[in-house]
């Protein structure tokens, strides 16, 4: 009488017997690429008020010179003209970054919780508004801004 041998178990590196190929991942998924880019949008438009506050701040101020001897003050109006025009724009661009991270994370960022807690919900909720509060208030700003101008350029 003839036993046979039980089979023999499957390599780890084996493929399992019907192999099928499985879909590529992306490499980070949508769910967290969202908030991920709401927040590097935050930081940009943060970091970028900073570098246009600074420079109208350096650059728009009397010279030192200007106070110790006034006749030396000869190019002064042209070079804050241009460090008021920089940072305005630099403000701008970060106004938009600002304001479209909160857009971003306002519009796909933001589910409601799994939990249904309602901490988990109030929380959610004052996240919302404080988004709605950064659109909006992005928006004022850059209408601010842009009536700066026309009132400064004598535009009617």
């Amino acid at each position: 009488m003839a036993t046979s041998l039980p089979p023999a178990p499957p390599s780890p590196s084996a493929p399992p017997p019907v192999w099928m190929p499985t879909a590529a991942q992306p490499l980070i998924p949508r769910s967290s690429l969202i908030p991920l880019l709401a927040l590097w949008g935050r930081i940009l438009g943060f970091v970028l008020l900073f570098v246009g506050t600074i420079i109208a701040v350096s650059f728009g101020n009397v010279p030192g010179g200007c106070i110790t001897t006034p006749a030396s003050c000869t190019g002064y109006a042209a070079s804050d003209a241009n460090a008021i025009l920089a940072s305005e724009i630099i403000w701008t661009i970060a106004l938009f970054f600002l304001g479209g991270a909160a857009g971003l994370k306002l519009h796909w960022g933001l589910q409601n919780p799994v939990s249904g807690r309602p901490e988990d919900v109030r929380w959610v909720i004052a996240d919302r508004w404080v988004n709605v509060v950064l659109v909006v208030l992005s928006i004022w700003l850059m209408f601010s801004l842009l009536m700066n101008i026309k009132v400064i350029s004598g535009l009617p």
